[in-house]
């Protein structure tokens, strides 16, 4: 699969299975956004570091799962993030 943008926000569903599933099935995804899919940990945010080497955009607002430590992560890992 090709997609390269995926836009999930406030599916309140998703989980990090779900982003799983996702993120290593669609490793060209280049912008991505999870606005208020509040059941995501950092498990997420280590999901997208792992899968997601071209990721540019990362939406992560009022997910209230993730927390320091998951920013960090994303910080230390996601070097292509604009």
């Amino acid at each position: 699969p090709h997609l390269q943008r995926v836009d999930v926000s406030s599916v309140y569903r998703l989980t990090d299975l779900s982003m799983n599933a996702l993120c290593s099935h669609c490793p060209h995804i280049t912008w991505l956004s999870f606005r208020g899919c509040r059941r995501l940990s950092n498990r997420a945010v280590f999901l997208c570091i792992k899968f997601l080497d071209g990721l540019a955009h990362l939406d992560l607002g009022r997910c209230s799962q993730i927390t320091d430590d998951g920013m960090c992560l994303l910080a230390s890992g996601c070097h292509s993030l604009t």
